[in-house]
């Protein structure tokens, strides 16, 4: 019986406490291995406790980032060591450090890459040196999410040895219906939906979006673009509709914790986030049938088009446009590739994500 410990700095309501969740649920069936959860957060200020749901143990050892307290990093030391194989999916620079004298194996999934538009700065460069070193010094198997991640870390220097991708898994939900959207929002039932699920942020790049949908020289009262989601930029992007004079087209949900039925109502996703890790949502609208339309500089958003329908992946704002358009006048088009992309999608499962990590793990106790 192999003693897996997962370190996460918090139960959030995103990408990779989502992967943490399905992951550790998998794992699970598992019987070669015991499966345990480090929290770095006070259990009471958890936001989001459906992990707290799975039979497993949780132990939580709140360490800020630059936390003095001497007890609870010998606390996390001694957790640490209790364990054959730590899994990280947080990065910390005084528990990397820590770590470093333990005498368990060490994994890391890296999460995340660079991105055209996310700020800049001394201390992102400088936690990306100290992230580099412990990658490099410390663990003994890296996971990337993705072959733009793995290629982002190796440029910055990241060794290449038991460095491997493992794109992350998606428990596929097969409890939907949209007919609880066309409830919540009914001027939507019979209209031809263009859409995008994502938080409002600015790498998500939602305004070249609803640009690209301003640009239909076709578009009727009966299509229709649907975005569905919360944050900063939201009140950004209303005003642009707006400007555009496209405002009676467009709908803003805010924040749905129902996602899959509205990805269902859903004719055309599109996601134009730049330089993403991953994509799960892609995965997730593939898995429904859906096509999915990505752009060029989309990062791992993009390998997972590519494996569907190159021609789906555009290079500009107006190259998005004639995509849409083309769906919008050959509204059959989408059928002929229907089982290719529950094909595609069925390939992220997380059952496969599970037997890979688990060679992983494998790999590691062989390695040194």
């Amino acid at each position: 019986m192999t003693k897996l410990l997962h370190v996460i700095h918090d139960f959030l309501n995103g990408g990779i406490e989502s992967f943490l969740f399905y992951l550790s649920q998998e794992q699970l069936t598992n019987k070669n291995l015991e499966v345990t959860i480090l929290c770095l957060q006070e259990e009471h200020k958890i936001t989001n406790p459906r992990i707290k749901s799975l039979p497993l143990k949780i132990i939580y050892i709140p360490i800020p980032p630059f936390g003095k307290s001497f007890k609870r990093y010998r606390e996390f030391l001694r957790t640490i060591n209790d364990y054959d194989i730590v899994h990280w999916h947080t990065f910390k620079p005084n528990l990397a450090f820590l770590s470093r004298f333990s005498n368990t194996k060490h994994v890391y999934t890296v999460h995340s890459a660079g991105t055209l538009l996310r700020q800049k700065s001394t201390y992102r460069d400088f936690k990306a040196y100290l992230f580099k070193k412990f990658l490099n010094q410390t663990i003994d198997g890296i996971a990337s999410n993705s072959i733009y991640t793995q290629n982002f870390w190796k440029e910055k220097g990241v060794k290449t040895k038991n460095n491997r991708v493992i794109y992350n898994g998606v428990y596929f939900n097969n409890r939907y219906n949209k007919e609880n959207v066309y409830q919540d929002f009914p001027h939507l039932r019979g209209k031809f939906i263009i859409g995008t699920t994502s938080r409002l942020i600015s790498w998500k790049r939602v305004d070249i979006l609803i640009k690209a949908f301003s640009g239909l020289t076709n578009s009727d009262s009966n299509t229709v673009l649907l975005i569905v989601g919360d944050g900063p930029e939201k009140e950004k992007l209303q005003a642009l509709t707006k400007a555009l004079k496209i405002q009676d087209q467009v709908t803003f949900t805010g924040y749905k914790s129902n996602v899959t039925d509205y990805q269902d109502a859903m004719d055309i996703c599109v996601f134009a986030s730049a330089s993403e890790p991953f994509g799960l949502v892609a995965v997730e609208c593939l898995h429904l049938g859906k096509p999915v339309l990505v752009m060029e500089d989309g990062g791992g958003l993009v390998e997972i088009i590519e494996k569907v329908d190159h021609r789906n992946i555009a290079n500009s704002e107006s190259e998005l446009t004639s995509l849409l358009e083309k769906f919008t006048n050959n509204k059959d088009r989408d059928r002929e590739e229907f089982n290719q992309r529950k094909t595609v999608a069925k390939s992220f499962s997380i059952t496969n994500c599970e037997k890979n990590y688990w060679e992983l793990y494998c790999s590691i106790v062989k390695y040194k």
